[in-house]
């Protein structure tokens, strides 16, 4: 249309001029208004959007192969004691991104198998624990885990836990499914005890791993405040050299009842880095040397690299063949930011202890000789997150995102199932205190070992 070209129409003979003109004109108009509606009188058009979400919920389900949830071991008994055991299958499938964990328990807190129609009669369960499995003595009963790959049958058990101290018998980091944990129920029993049948009900749960919400970004630690940490788990990163980590303000949960803004990933800091000398804060920039053997010298500031998942939001504990983010380890010295009187072994005294490898502003937690010492930040952290329990570490894996980055003493030890941190509190001329936690239960900054070993840092605000 918009080549149209409308040709002039010739005067036709024998007509008046002017009535030639005039059909010539309005042939024009009609022709140039149809010309110009297409070119300005286009439709009008607008546009808008709308984004569709999906949302999957995470499920979970946990069967086992018992027909009808029933495991029988049948024993012909003798003088000294018969041995038969029974296999059992747990299978568990879930979609959840963080996998999940399972557990097993007695019902109760009865773990003996009790006489159906004699209840004094009982086959018990105190064994062993379920890190030092042993056979199986007359009377007795127990379960034990395959490992992956076994075999031969278990010829050792441990003993079955009671309904508040439950087993975890797997844990997965992942969607899984459908996962197989194969476990024997192994029992012992002699001529001593009445014939009958005897009984107890174990319970498997399966629950979904902690999935963390994102993490609203708080900008660079060393521009944070405690008024504006918030206590919704959140993340912030350190201006030196970009890491992120997660951060929180815990009611509570420094010494003397502070309401104090806590690390919650492991410092990761080789030295050096980036200092933005017009954003009013000190030049926090150290100078690390990294120890890859050996014990070290507590004079000279040293990190160590447990070799930990590089992403920070990487889900713990860990294990040794699954690793969290793991940070850095550190000698003492390189914990106390270098200073002269924290790196030696003849001093107690004469360092500040506002000072540290920290961020600009944050500082290491204090640690003391009980839970309760004035000072003690790591007493009133599991005061709070932990009921004070002292027996399992389960609120500081849950609630501060503790991982078992283990320590350096000569090597990496113990990773994967213990964990150690420094505190800024000094013990004597060689050692100082930190909270370490694992298996064997929870010392809230009250251990105290060697300023040349390597320990993880989180710091408080």
């Amino acid at each position: 249309m918009a080549n149209l070209a409308i040709p002039r129409p010739a005067t036709p003979r024998f007509l008046v001029p002017g009535v030639v003109l005039l059909a010539s004109f309005l042939f024009a108009f009609v022709a140039g208004s149809h010309f110009f509606s297409v070119e300005e009188g286009s439709a009008a058009e607008a546009s808008t959007t709308a984004d569709v979400s999906l949302v999957v919920d995470p499920v979970i389900s946990i069967t086992t192969n018992a027909p009808e949830g029933k495991v029988t071991i049948p024993i012909t008994p003798s003088a000294d004691g018969a041995f038969n055991s029974h296999d059992l299958t747990v299978s568990v499938h879930t979609n959840n991104q963080t996998g999940y964990t399972l557990n097993m328990n007695s019902s109760s807190d009865t773990t003996a198998l009790t006489h159906t129609s004699a209840p004094t009669s009982i086959i018990s369960s105190t064994i062993a624990t379920l890190a030092s499995p042993q056979t199986l003595s007359a009377n007795t009963w127990g379960y034990s885990k395959w490992a992956n790959g076994q075999v031969n049958p278990p010829t050792t058990f441990s003993r079955i836990p009671a309904s508040g101290a439950p087993d975890k018998l797997t844990e997965t980091t992942d969607p899984s499914g459908p996962i197989d944990t194969k476990l024997t129920f192994g029992a012992n029993a002699s001529l001593a005890i009445p014939s009958g049948t005897y009984t107890n009900t174990i319970t498997f749960t399966a629950v979904t791993n902690f999935v963390a919400p994102p993490a609203q970004d708080l900008g660079p630690m060393q521009k944070l405040t405690r008024a504006n940490c918030t206590t919704d788990r959140a993340k912030a990163y350190d201006i030196r050299n970009g890491q992120y980590y997660y951060v929180q303000k815990i009611p509570g949960g420094g010494a003397g009842g502070t309401d104090l803004c806590w690390m919650e990933s492991n410092l990761k800091y080789s030295g050096g880095g980036t200092w933005d000398s017009s954003a009013g804060y000190p030049d926090d920039r150290k100078t690390l040397t990294q120890r890859t053997t050996g014990t070290g010298d507590n004079t000279v500031a040293e990190y160590m690299d447990p070799q930990g998942n590089p992403d920070y939001t990487t889900p713990g504990p860990g294990t040794a063949s699954v690793p969290a983010f793991y940070g850095y380890l550190y000698n003492w010295c390189a914990a106390m930011g270098g200073q002269t009187n924290a790196c030696n072994t003849t001093s107690t005294a004469g360092f500040n202890t506002t000072i540290s490898i920290c961020p600009a502003g944050w500082r290491l937690p204090g640690g003391g000789a009980a839970a309760n010492t004035p000072g003690n930040d790591f007493g009133a952290l599991n005061n709070v997150i932990n009921s004070g329990l002292t027996t399992s570490d389960q609120g500081l894996r849950d609630n501060w995102l503790g991982v078992y980055s283990g320590s350096y003493t000569s090597s990496l030890y113990r990773q994967g199932s213990n964990s150690s941190y420094w505190s800024s509190t000094v013990n004597s001329t060689t050692n100082s205190r930190y909270l370490n936690f694992g298996s064997a239960g929870v010392y809230p900054g009250t251990y105290y070992d060697d300023k040349n070993y390597g320990f993880a840092i989180r710091c408080v605000l």
